[in-house]
């Protein structure tokens, strides 16, 4: 059917003769379901009769009205199912967080159909009101729209190369410098348009390679705003739920599940796609480590030895603009690794990658070396190791570790608490720590997975040594630390701890701690950092302790 023709985008051209000047939204009010306001009715139903101050109800004009308004055609929900061959995945081209697109034939053009979900949330404009009123030509255009009952539809322009990203990812295209650049500067351009010419102003919340789209001359147009939040003009801040949060690595990681956001979120997401245009690398590697954490260093090591060879994507080669190249790598390292409050406006960054503006304006050499500590220095040679020293940690009998502890007697026990009875013990002629672990009422416990995540050997971890798990008796078997805990000299001991010694446990602690952050695979979050899980040997060296506490 209608899904698998093509023609020219002769419906999308048409739009272009329609003024670019932004029209405001009506300030009426901020209603999700038209339905629930409508103009005033007097009881013989005459839609002119006056309202009183009492009785007069607030009325906002239904999002049909408004895309009529600007000359936007609607359609039925028939017509648009039989153009999609009912919404068959055939001619499904996209999928995000609020609606499936499919591309489909209607009106002689072939153009995307974007068949929104149901989500009811409060104070939020319909799309179709906003999508109405933004006109940038790097942005989506909107063509029409369906409102029937329960079903929201808007007909979108078709932008036929497809997204940045499977440019850059797909391992049968090359994009040229030139067009890396350009797709920069007007994916920009259209971030600009939204953040300080739209009134009231829209804030994307999910900017990333999937959403800029390429026409056939790569110019770039920025898609999925579903139900992008608008800022007051008095404001800009503006609360808004987790379910608008940005995709994973793209979203700025100083606002949590509910955010308190601003223009700075989208420049944040912005310096990651510009990441992803300077190195050619994908999100993520296998190992779990992000583009974010792995540019980090590389990005200072380039800028000092004046080498981009390890940082730019190596399908680029030489063929690049080396003064454009810096001017993006500044611009991304200002985005992605400063403060928001200290981040560029997205004017700036056009500027900057025009040529127009020093990067100096947005980020100096100072900044990128506090940004990422001595850009020469590895975490590696900082921690004092070369890598994951992982080890599979043994299985013991319960009987082997009742004759290690004197059967459970209490001459060798070390502590009671509420995460286990802690044994001193010789096994194999080392001392250890035996935790025979609680198990609490209703508990299902695998010991297994539990040591899995902390079977590495360093020296600030306290080393598992192995584990028992019996149907009724489970243990964990740690090296055993002589000195006590942390806790235990600075509140519990005569004696103060001098400050040379409290210097070299914090620096160990933290070393231990990175070490499982960085170099674990997944990362492990330990989750419960106390001065009575910090282990002291005789020489006062810290040894992070895992305990599992009941919850």
């Amino acid at each position: 059917m209608g899904c698998f023709l093509s023609k020219s985008n002769a419906q999308a051209d048409r739009l272009n003769d329609i003024k670019d000047n932004t029209a405001p939204l009506p300030q009426q009010s901020l209603v999700t379901d038209p339905a629930e306001y409508r103009p005033y009715s007097d009881k013989n139903g005459s839609r002119d009769a006056p309202a009183t101050s009492e009785n007069a109800p607030r009325y906002a004009p239904a999002a049909s009205e408004i895309a009529q308004s600007y000359g936007f055609k609607r359609y039925e929900y028939k017509k648009l199912a039989i153009a999609t061959n009912y919404f068959s995945n055939k001619c499904s081209i996209g999928e995000g967080g609020f609606g499936i697109v499919y591309k489909a034939f209607l009106d002689d053009d072939d153009v995307a159909i974007k068949k929104l979900k149901i989500i009811k949330l409060e104070n939020k404009l319909e799309e179709i009101e906003y999508l109405s009123v933004v006109r940038h030509p790097n942005i989506v255009k909107m063509i029409g729209y369906c409102s029937e009952g329960d079903d929201r539809l808007l007909v979108l322009e078709f932008v036929p190369n497809k997204s940045l990203r499977h440019h850059l990812h797909d391992e049968d295209k090359f994009l040229e410098w030139p067009k890396r650049i350009k797709i920069a500067i007007n994916s920009a351009r259209g971030l600009l348009y939204l953040h300080e010419e739209c009134k009231p102003k829209i804030i994307h919340r999910d900017i990333k390679a999937d959403n800029i789209l390429l026409n056939d001359n790569f110019e770039p147009k920025i898609a999925d705003f579903s139900l992008a939040n608008f800022l007051p003009d008095t404001g800009n801040i503006n609360h808004i739920s987790s379910i608008l949060r940005g995709t994973n690595i793209y979203a700025d990681p100083e606002y949590g599940d509910k955010q308190r956001v601003s223009e700075k979120s989208d420049v944040y997401s912005f310096g990651v796609v510009l990441l992803e245009l300077i190195t050619g690398r994908e999100l993520s590697d296998e190992q779990g480590n992000t583009i974010v954490n792995w540019a980090r260093s590389q990005i200072g090591q380039a800028l000092d030895n004046d080498d981009y060879t390890d940082l730019v994507d190596s399908k680029l080669e030489d063929m690049y603009n080396k003064k454009e190249m810096i001017r993006m790598i500044y611009c991304a390292a200002a985005s992605v690794y400063k403060p928001s409050y200290s981040r560029p406006t997205m004017k700036q960054i056009i500027g900057v990658l025009e040529g127009t503006i020093s990067h100096e304006k947005i980020i100096d050499r100072k900044d990128i070396e506090t940004i990422q500590g001595r850009p020469t220095t590895s975490l590696e040679s900082l921690l004092g190791i070369e890598r994951a020293q992982i080890f599979s940690p043994r299985m013991f009998s319960f009987e082997e570790l009742a004759i290690a502890t004197q059967f459970f007697s209490n001459n060798c026990m070390l502590r009671d608490d509420n995460y286990a009875r802690v044994y001193r013990g010789e096994l194999d002629g080392m001392a250890v720590a035996i935790n025979k672990l609680y198990l609490w009422e209703g508990e299902q416990m695998e010991v297994e997975q539990m040591v899995n995540p902390i079977n590495h050997n360093y020296q600030y971890l306290n080393k598992l040594i192995g584990y028992c798990d019996e149907e009724y008796d489970k243990f964990i078997v740690y090296e055993f630390v002589p000195n006590k805990s942390l806790r235990f000299h600075l509140h519990g001991h005569k004696k103060t701890i001098d400050w040379s010694r409290r210097k070299k446990i914090a620096i160990g602690c933290a070393k231990g701690l990175a070490y499982l952050h960085e170099f674990c695979t997944p990362m492990v979050i330990h989750g419960n950092i106390t001065s009575h899980n910090i282990l002291l040997d005789n020489n006062f060296e810290p040894k992070v302790s895992f305990k599992r506490d009941k919850t």
